[in-house]
């Protein structure tokens, strides 16, 4: 058995593998899938008609934005069209489509207090530690001028990049998504984290 990375409550790790195996957890406990259990339980209450989990399906329903991959062949870039790339490789892990009004009516909802009761609620606003910027691991928090804390979590997949994040009271909300033609790349939460703290100027 490897040894702690620290203390528990001194800092955080996010890694996709620990979603991966709360959704093989989800099904074996329920009996059900994964994103039947997601539909059922958060999609269909909040009215998030155009949130769903893909699975093995390449396709994306409705009008939506195209996302692009730079890759390198022979030497030379070359934009690849990832829209109907499959996302099964990481399954519960990002493996989302929403759009950004379906990702504000969850933050809204998560940070309300209508999806987790008093205490989870408590829990998820529990930080070992508060930045000057949101990272790209877990639920990350910065501090206002006013003193409120603005908490946030962003993502990405091939061709996609999304960000939610508001108040404790999800009075001050921001949804944000982008198409970068590296989304993956170490510096490519730069883009929203300007584009945040523009906002969070105006908050």
């Amino acid at each position: 058995m490897n040894p702690s990375e620290y203390v528990p409550g001194t800092a955080q790790r996010y890694t996709n593998m620990g979603y991966i195996v709360a959704g093989i957890l989800i099904e074996r406990l329920t009996g059900m899938s994964y994103a039947e259990q997601m539909r059922q339980r958060i999609f269909r209450p909040l009215g998030m008609h155009d949130t769903y989990a893909p699975g093995v399906a390449t396709g994306i329903r409705g009008p939506h934005v195209r996302g692009y991959q730079s890759v390198s062949r022979d030497g030379r870039p070359e934009l690849v069209d990832a829209t109907r790339w499959s996302q099964t490789f990481t399954p519960a892990a990002g493996d989302l489509i929403s759009t950004l009004a379906d990702l504000d009516r969850f933050t809204a909802a998560l940070f309300g207090g209508r999806l987790l009761a008093p205490a989870q609620q408590r829990e998820l606003f529990t930080h070992p530690w508060q930045g000057a910027e949101l990272s790209n691991g877990g639920l990350s928090s910065v501090r206002l001028p006013d003193g409120r804390s603005f908490w946030g979590k962003s993502g990405a997949r091939y061709g996609y990049q999304a960000l939610i994040g508001g108040t404790e009271d999800s009075a001050v909300r921001v949804t944000f998504a982008a198409t970068p033609t590296d989304a993956k790349a170490d510096g490519q939460s730069a883009l929203a984290q300007r584009l945040l703290g523009a906002i969070l100027a105006l908050a």
